[in-house]
């Protein structure tokens, strides 16, 4: 997984030096949106330990996983209203997990890409793009198109971070 480092709020765009992805093994998370958030599942929340059973992966990350999140971001405060309504998140999050990558919305939907990557925030969809014509190791696609994301979208911006698990 690799990500960028630079934040944007208010017309501001800072580099900064905490990561938008860590490793909480088993998992591997990604996050774009709101920094807050991304330190409260780093930091805060007690990850559920995933099945055993990857045909039971999906159901443990909408039942489990997500709810976890949820409940974490809650007594955190860090929920927003949605057109007065429901509760989100202030961030969207990837979350790499037993070889599988699923996105996490700011509803707390959860999605599994057909492809074998998948990619978040103002650069995500150059990502996409870039990942599915980039050839080599998946350290080199996606640093990759973190680069190339960084050359059309003006919310993206080096220095790259990478993990994997």
């Amino acid at each position: 997984m690799a990500a960028d480092s630079l934040g944007t709020a208010a017309g501001e765009a800072l580099t900064h030096k905490t990561p938008k992805i860590f490793i909480r093994k088993p998992y591997i998370i990604g996050h774009a949106g709101g920094v807050r958030s991304g330190q409260i599942v780093q930091f805060c929340c007690d990850l559920p330990a995933p099945p055993k059973n990857p045909k039971d992966l999906m159901r443990f990350m909408v039942k489990d996983f997500a709810n976890v999140i949820r409940k974490g971001l809650e007594e955190a405060g860090n929920m927003e209203k949605y057109q007065g309504t429901r509760e989100e998140s202030m961030a969207e999050s990837l979350v790499g997990v037993h070889g599988h990558i699923f996105r996490l919305f700011v509803d707390f939907s959860v999605y599994e890409s057909e492809h074998e990557f998948d990619a978040i925030g103002s650069g995500g969809a150059y990502a996409i793009g870039a990942m599915a014509v980039l050839k080599g190791s998946a350290q080199n696609r996606v640093v990759k198109a973190v680069e190339v994301s960084s050359m059309f979208a003006a919310g993206v911006r080096g220095p790259i971070n990478y993990a994997s698990i």
